[in-house]
């Protein structure tokens, strides 16, 4: 073996699982867009397949190059390539973490930890398979002469899971007209998402969902209850936006609001546990900035890069939250904290 082999060593990961269900919702909504009257839904399935494949899909590659006495981190989607480069001296150690659910589940992933206390995760997000990860840790730590801390996860065997659990952190917080908020960023993969919440309005029990829509399209029209695959689909699309299950307490019984609220129709769907208190909840003074936020910010298949992302608002007995797709510029930030702020005070808060 060549004397550069025995210095450099690659891992590669390769995210099949988030292929082969992204692929899966995007055939999925291929093939029911042939049915008129499902096409918002099938837009709905064909966006968050390619949200999974093409941005959350990343190849990761962990390249140890003993000789530049580097390690570098790449993750690589069809729209990004991120680089992070650390000298091996800044490396302490390589660990599997874990993460509990409500439920119990664990699930994991592989992350570099840094003489300065610094966790770098492979991925931002946790997936199941404790002994692969291991594996890859220990091959690491094994190259770069590492030792693996006494910390163990509480589970090896999560084996059935294939969760993902977005990681936001506070990015930053104060009141406005009364109104205490804080702007959380983070996402998982390659995908960012910018979150908008106030604990100032906070739903007695229940809780009501709102979600933007390319204009014009039609979502269960005529359907009093959700099926059992359009209930899965608003379950992935709350799950993408971090939403836990406690934010949305009687998930199970909810469904869209039959007749839909018609000014909001053209522009959001919505699910609510509620409808009563859902229609409480959307009196005119919160719907009036909706309708003006989606004829401002239009939600398209395809985005145009820099323009906002599809608006996502939950109400819940937390509190109230707005989510958006994308980075958010300072000045888009400061658009989506004036809805909010909108928001909370049309409940009276």
């Amino acid at each position: 073996m060549p004397p550069a082999a025995l210095n450099r060593m690659q891992i590669r990961d390769y995210p099949i699982v988030l292929w082969i269900v992204g692929g899966i919702f995007m055939a999925v909504g291929v093939w029911m867009g042939f049915k008129r009257e499902a096409m918002w839904i099938s837009t709905l399935f064909f966006i968050i397949g390619a949200l999974m494949a093409l941005v959350l899909g990343s190849i990761t590659t962990v390249i140890a190059d003993k000789e530049a006495g580097t390690v570098t981190l790449r993750n690589r989607t069809v729209f990004r390539n991120v680089i992070k480069e650390y000298a091996i001296s800044e490396i302490n150690s390589v660990e599997v973490e874990h993460s509990r659910d409500n439920d119990g589940g664990t699930t994991y992933r592989v992350a570099l930890l840094t003489t300065s206390g610094e966790s770098v995760p492979f991925h931002s997000y946790y997936t199941s398979g404790y002994m692969g990860k291991e594996a890859q840790a220990k091959k690491l730590r094994d190259f770069l002469g590492l030792i693996a801390s006494a910390a163990a996860p509480d589970s090896a065997a999560q084996v059935l899971r294939q969760a993902l659990t977005p990681a936001f952190q506070t990015d930053q917080e104060g009141t406005t007209q009364g109104v205490p908020w804080r702007v959380e960023r983070g996402g998982f993969g390659s995908a960012e998402i910018t979150r908008w919440f106030s604990p100032a309005f906070q739903m007695a029990s229940g809780f009501l969902f709102v979600v933007q829509i390319p204009k014009g399209t039609k979502f269960f029209s005529g359907s009093k209850l959700l099926s059992p695959i359009s209930r899965a689909l608003y379950e992935q699309v709350l799950k993408v936006y971090g939403f836990p299950p406690e934010t949305t307490p009687g998930l199970e019984q909810a469904n869209p609001l039959e007749p839909p609220e018609a000014r909001l129709e053209p522009y959001f769907a919505t699910l609510a546990s509620d409808p009563y208190t859902a229609r409480q909840v959307l009196s005119p003074w919160a719907v009036i900035p909706l309708v003006q936020w989606a004829e401002a910010h239009p939600l398209k298949t395809v985005q145009a890069s820099g323009t906002l992302g599809q608006l996502a608002v939950l109400f819940s007995p937390q509190g109230t939250t707005l989510a958006c797709l994308g980075a958010l510029t300072v000045e888009q930030t400061d658009v989506l904290a004036s809805l909010g702020i909108e928001l909370v005070k049309a409940q009276g808060g």
